[in-house]
């Protein structure tokens, strides 16, 4: 059965998602310590917005390194995010589940569509960060 729906938003890529994989788990470390300093907080916006309380949802949240996920940010640029549902912004479970489950391809449309616009049809085989075409 076909599933619709966005991709992944973190609402804070900056903090999300990096190149480097180490780089990334030493600093999601931090974060779910909740022992950082004002100048990490400012760096990585780690503030609540009006809909996104990051920190009501990392409170007594454990790192796992099992959500250190790949992820196609843009066409052919793969980075490294840590890929908690229960800390993204919006995680995109619905059909993020199915490329975490193993051998699925996800077809990748763009929605601008019409007159003057282009059309971008792409697959994919992990996970995929919203807005990367």
């Amino acid at each position: 059965m076909p599933v619709y729906n966005t991709a992944i938003k973190t609402d804070r890529d900056v903090l999300f998602i990096d190149h480097n994989k180490n780089i990334l788990a030493k600093r999601i470390k931090k974060l779910l310590s909740t022992q950082f300093s004002d100048d990490f907080r400012d760096e990585f916006n780690v503030y609540d917005s009006g809909s996104y309380k990051i920190t009501t949802v990392i409170k007594n949240r454990q790192y796992d390194d099992t959500h250190l996920r790949q992820i196609q940010y843009r066409p052919f640029d793969m980075r490294w995010i840590y890929y908690d549902p229960a800390i993204i912004s919006r995680p995109a479970t619905k059909s993020m589940k199915h490329l975490l489950a193993g051998e699925n391809i996800g077809l990748v449309l763009s929605r601008q569509f019409g007159s003057h616009r282009h059309f971008i049809c792409f697959t994919t085989n992990i996970i995929k960060k919203s807005s990367a075409y």
